[in-house]
């Protein structure tokens, strides 16, 4: 559920009528766009299980964030996780897994530093980019103490990400950086030239590949479970938004009010489609 601020639900409740403008914010992610890419490990070795847990897994479209747990040998702490928290699914390792992730060839030294783990995507042009995303799968490790972020004990703790816009030279975007509790690192393009987490959709540059270098894991004896590696175009399309139609239904304990408590609403954003046609011509 989408939540809103409280000035938002004053106005719902104390007017009788609001007017509302509509937004669309649209993202391509080029792991699913691009006409080839190409996922592999910058450092020596195919990662740990790599029959079941392939590299090229990082470049697959629609990945989810943390919380689908397989429990490899060696590695996971399952026995830890609450089979009743809805939050994580346990699943056992086999051959053909209709959903997996890469995990990286060595496990954290005992000063917590991982070698050799350096996942990348490369596409066969630069795209225009203003978003990088790293995912990072950390439950199969989570103690059964609480659900605070510290607790997820197969986190990494240093990670930085580096991008190549002719496929040659790399450079450094993001230092030093740790996954949030979804295991997310997500870094946008600031007008400056900068990267960081300050959501901003307004600049773009062409970007041809990412790279994920992990430095260091919350404890030793971890390996690095990496879900995705991306470079993303978001963009604000709102202006080319022709008409939008919303039908919205009330409690009937509130019928007799002039606003009542919306339950269910439904929205039709029409004669979008030649819009973003328009738009992704121009950009691929």
């Amino acid at each position: 559920m989408q939540s809103v601020s409280a000035g938002f639900n004053k106005v719902i409740a104390e007017n009788h009528m609001v007017e509302a403008s509509s937004r669309l914010i649209a993202e391509w992610n080029h792991n699913r766009f691009a006409s080839r890419v190409t996922a592999r490990n910058n450092k020596p070795g195919s990662g740990k299980h790599p029959e079941s847990f392939p590299i090229d897994s990082i470049a697959r479209p629609n990945r989810p964030d943390t919380g689908i747990c397989y429990g490899v040998v060696g590695q996971a702490t399952v026995a830890r996780i609450s089979a009743d928290d809805p939050r994580f699914k346990l699943a056992s390792e086999k051959e053909e897994l209709s959903y997996s992730y890469w995990i990286s060839p060595k496990p954290s030294r005992t000063n917590r530093t991982l070698p050799d783990a350096e996942p990348q995507v490369t596409y066969s042009r630069a795209y225009p980019t203003n978003k990088i995303i790293a995912k990072f799968e950390m439950a199969n490790a989570r103690t059964s103490t609480g659900s605070s972020t510290s607790h997820f004990r197969n986190r990494p703790t240093l990670v930085d990400i580096m991008i190549t816009r002719d496929g040659v030279a790399w450079n450094t975007i993001g230092t030093n950086i740790q996954p949030n509790e979804r295991g997310r690192i997500a870094l946008y393009l600031q007008a400056n030239g900068s990267w960081n987490s300050n959501v901003n959709f307004a600049n773009t540059i062409n970007v041809r590949g990412v790279r994920a270098v992990i430095k260091e894991m919350q404890s030793e004896g971890l390996y690095a479970n990496v879900i995705e590696v991306s470079a993303r175009l978001v963009k604000d399309l709102s202006d080319d938004v022709v008409s939008i139609k919303v039908n919205k239904s009330r409690e009937e304990q509130s019928a007799i009010l002039p606003v009542g408590t919306i339950v269910a609403v439904r929205v039709c954003i029409c004669q979008l489609y030649a819009a973003l046609v328009r738009f992704h011509s121009t950009h691929w």
